[in-house]
C-alpha cells in the first residue's frame, strides 16, 4: 500500500513523518496503529488477474489484453476519490472482464479489442475504469432511470462497464490518422470520424446485449440533442429527431461524461491537472452536452485537488490538501507545509486552512500548471439544488 496523502505526528501535527507515496509494510502499519496514527489515505493498489480461471479459459492473446489495460489504469486510478468502496469495485470490474472474456457470446467482439491499438484500447479502458464508478456512485439515480426494472437489476453495472469497454471499437476500421482524434478535434467534423458509433453498434449489435450495444451508438449523443450518429433510414430517406435529455439510455450519458473527460486528462500527450479538465467538462464550450447529475457526480469522484496533493497558494507558500468539499471543490481544506518538498521530516503548519472561508487566498499552482483561471464555483449552484 502507497500512502496518498502524508501522515503527521499523531501528537505533533506539524511534523510531517511519512511522505506522500511511501509504501507501507507490516512493521511500519503496526508501528503507526501503536502511536494511536487515524486512518490514513492510500493509492488504490494495482489490479490482478482474478485467479488462474482466466488463464486457463480465455484465449493467450484476451489474457494479454487484460494485463495490458490494468497498466493503462494508471494515468486515472490516483484521479478518484480514494474513500470510495474499493472492494466493491474492484468486485465489479473484475467480474466485469472475467465475464466479458469469458463468455462465447462476447468472443468476437472480445477479439477486436485485442486486436486495437495499445492508446485506443486504453483509452476504452480507462472510460469503462471512470464510468463503473459513476455507476456505482448514481445507484438511486440509475433505479430513476430504468424505473421499469428489478431495483437490483436497474443497478447492475456489468453491462455499462462492458458497454463502455467497447464504446470506441468502431474506430478500429478507420483510418488510422483519424483513430485517435477526439470529439474536441476538428477532424471529429468529418463524416467517417462521425461514422464510427453506428460502424461498432452494428459491429456489437446482438453479440453483446442490448445496453452495452447502445453505449456504442449513443456515447457521442448529447444531452440537448446535438451531437451523433445522424438518425437516418436508408429505406425511407428519412432523418428522425435525435434523443435528448432522459431519452438518452442512462448508460450512454455516463459513457459520455467518462469518455470526455478521459480525453481532457492529457493535452498534446501531456498530463492536465485535474482542476482543468473539470473545468472544461463544465465550461461554456460544452454547456448542454452532459447530464448534469452525472458530471456532479465526476466532480465528487475526482475532486480537482485531491487530497495529499501539493499546490502552491496566492500569498507564495505551499500547501497540502487534506480535505475536500462537494460543495466548494476548488477550496479544499489545506495545511501550510515548509521546507524542501524531498525532505524527510518537512513540516506543516499547525492548524487548517479552509478557503472556502478565506476569499483571499486561492490555490494558484499544482505541479507546476498554473491554474487560478479555471477554479470554479458550486456554492450557488449547489444552494439552488438543495
Amino acid at each position: 500500500m502507497q500512502l496518498a496523502q502524508p501522515v503527521t505526528h499523531p501528537r505533533q501535527d506539524d511534523v510531517i513523518v511519512l511522505e506522500r507515496g511511501y509504501v507501507l509494510n507490516d512493521e511500519v502499519i503496526e508501528r503507526m496503529r501503536d502511536a494511536g496514527v487515524p486512518p490514513v489515505w492510500i493509492v488504490f493498489p494495482r489490479l490482478e488477474i482474478p485467479d488462474d480461471r482466466i488463464r486457463e479459459r480465455v484465449q493467450e492473446r484476451h489474457a494479454e489484453l487484460f494485463v495490458a489495460m490494468q497498466d493503462t489504469l494508471d494515468r486515472v486510478r490516483h484521479r478518484v476519490a480514494v474513500e470510495m468502496n474499493y472492494g466493491l469495485y474492484r468486485r465489479s470490474v473484475e467480474g466485469l472482464l472475467f465475464e466479458m472474456m469469458v463468455d462465447h457470446e462476447n468472443e468476437e467482439a472480445v477479439a477486436q479489442l485485442s486486436e486495437s491499438a495499445p492508446d485506443l484500447a486504453g483509452h476504452m479502458a480507462n472510460v469503462a475504469y471512470i464510468s463503473l464508478l459513476l455507476g456505482l456512485h448514481l445507484p438511486a439515480y440509475l433505479r430513476s432511470q430504468r424505473r421499469n426494472l428489478p431495483a437490483h437489476v436497474a443497478e447492475d453495472t456489468r453491462r455499462l462497464g462492458l458497454g463502455a469497454l467497447l464504446h470506441d471499437i468502431g474506430k478500429i476500421d478507420i483510418d488510422p490518422a483519424l483513430r485517435d482524434c477526439t470529439v474536441f478535434d476538428p477532424e471529429a467534423e468529418s463524416e467517417e470520424y462521425r461514422a464510427h458509433t453506428l460502424a461498432g453498434y452494428e459491429n456489437v449489435l446482438g453479440r453483446v446485449p442490448g445496453a452495452a450495444a447502445t453505449i456504442v451508438l449513443n456515447h457521442h449523443q448529447r444531452f440537448n440533442g446535438g451531437g451523433f450518429p445522424d438518425r437516418f433510414n436508408r429505406l425511407t430517406k428519412a432523418t428522425r429527431d435525435p434523443p435528448s435529455a432522459e431519452a438518452i439510455h442512462i448508460y450512454s450519458r455516463v459513457v459520455a461524461v467518462a469518455d470526455a473527460f478521459d480525453h481532457l486528462l492529457t493535452r498534446d500527450g501531456k498530463v492536465v491537472p485535474t482542476v482543468i479538465a473539470l473545468h472544461a467538462v463544465r465550461g461554456w464550450r460544452l454547456e448542454g452536452w452532459f447530464d448534469p447529475v452525472i458530471v456532479d457526480a465526476l466532480i465528487q469522484l475526482a475532486p480537482p485537488f485531491p487530497a495529499g496533493a501539493v499546490v502552491r497558494l496566492s500569498d507564495r507558500t505551499d500547501a497540502v490538501v487534506v480535505a475536500n468539499d462537494c460543495r466548494s471543490p476548488c477550496q479544499p481544506q489545506v495545511k501550510r507545509i515548509y521546507g524542501p518538498v524531498t525532505d524527510r521530516g518537512r513540516h506543516a503548519a499547525t492548524g487548517i486552512i479552509d478557503l472556502r472561508r478565506r476569499p483571499d487566498i486561492h490555490i494558484e499552482t499544482i505541479e507546476g500548471h498554473d491554474v487560478a483561471p479555471y477554479l470554479f464555483d458550486l456554492t450557488e449552484e449547489f444552494a439552488q439544488v438543495v
